[in-house]
């Protein structure tokens, strides 16, 4: 895992996604929908963009992973989140490390991918806030500059100044490229309780009563909300 070993003992159930985020408490790597539809969750594995909602972990004896948290070095970012910035290719930054990690598998492999290259290496990966033209622009930024061995920014945020009409990076883009902002999924105390959504399984049916007794009787469950 990002060049240290790490032994595990998985059950059947628990996905990579989870291992991460839970016990290695990696949380650059996001929760987006755990079904495999939205990207933003990928990593490298073996050098191949993977999504980890949809890999079990007692699959991965062997494996070499990489997230984002091993992108940046100690003092500057990586060529690909230092285009991501310099484009303008976040905004929320909720995919921003799934698309990275996707970039990076393409670029190892593919150093001067061409649009339809890109947007296959992409198509996993959705973006709810910006579109994807910036996206594609920051892929062929990174792809040009690390090509042509030009330094990425500095992981410290660098004094800003512009005239009306010019663009500046978000003020918290090097956070977002390097997935640390803390989401709401991200939070974690002691002594956290978590909730479920449980859905009815006749989406048309009239709903009398609600029994939540078996639930409530249920080993960890602290309540029952309904409506």
């Amino acid at each position: 895992m990002n060049g240290m070993r790490v032994v595990a003992e998985p059950d059947g159930k628990t996905t990579l996604l989870d291992y991460l985020r839970d016990t290695l408490l990696l949380r650059g790597t996001k929760n987006g929908c755990g079904t495999g539809g939205c990207g933003a969750c990928t990593v490298i594995i073996d050098g191949l963009a993977r999504r980890s909602c949809q890999v079990k972990l007692s699959r991965m004896e062997g494996k070499k992973v990489e997230t984002i948290e091993n992108l940046a070095s100690k003092d500057a970012l990586h060529p690909i989140q230092s285009a991501f910035v310099k484009t303008g290719a976040i905004q929320c930054g909720f995919c921003t490390p799934g698309m990275i990690m996707a970039t990076k598998a393409l670029l190892d492999q593919n150093p001067q991918p061409d649009h339809t290259a890109i947007e296959h290496a992409l198509r996993h990966n959705i973006c709810r806030c910006t579109g994807y033209v910036k996206i594609i622009d920051a892929v062929r930024l990174a792809a040009e500059e690390i090509r042509n061995s030009i330094p990425a920014e500095s992981r410290q945020h660098a004094e800003v100044s512009a005239g009306i009409g010019q663009s500046i990076p978000d003020y918290d883009a090097l956070e977002k490229v390097r997935g640390e902002p803390v989401f709401a999924g991200d939070l974690l105390r002691e002594n956290m309780v978590f909730g479920k959504v449980v859905w009815s399984r006749f989406p048309h049916a009239v709903i009398k009563k609600i029994d939540a007794t078996g639930a409530k009787q249920h080993p960890g469950v602290k309540a029952v909300l309904t409506a």
